[in-house]
């Protein structure tokens, strides 16, 4: 999960506005975003998918970016010669294993 979680931490800065296990982002309270670590208990992998695809056309005006709708596609310097694709689905498998990524990295 490595090339994931860099580019759900670092790339696209998830942590800026999300929760990460219970903790508060850096950002001001309106700008707040569930937990991350709860992404798994609370929505189906296919509504998440599209929900990273392209967030605006699920809820408009919602101050989530589209982090991987870049052409050519954002993050080659972590994960080069990918497709915007690739990088949704290794990001989608990151967050739907974030409980296990997370006590891997506490043991």
């Amino acid at each position: 999960f490595g090339i994931a979680q860099e580019i759900g931490t670092t790339a696209a800065n998830c942590y800026q506005c999300h929760f990460r296990l219970g903790q508060p982002p850096a950002a001001p309270p309106i700008a707040w975003a569930p937990d991350l670590a709860l992404t798994h208990e609370r929505l189906r992998e296919p509504w998440v998918l599209e929900w990273l695809r392209d967030p605006q056309s699920i809820y408009p005006g919602t101050s989530m970016p589209g982090n991987f709708a870049g052409d050519p596609p954002q993050y080659q310097d972590i994960y080069p010669n990918s497709d915007n694709e690739d990088q949704l689905r290794l990001v989608l498998e990151w967050l739907f294993n974030f409980d296990r990524v997370n006590m891997a990295a506490e043991n």
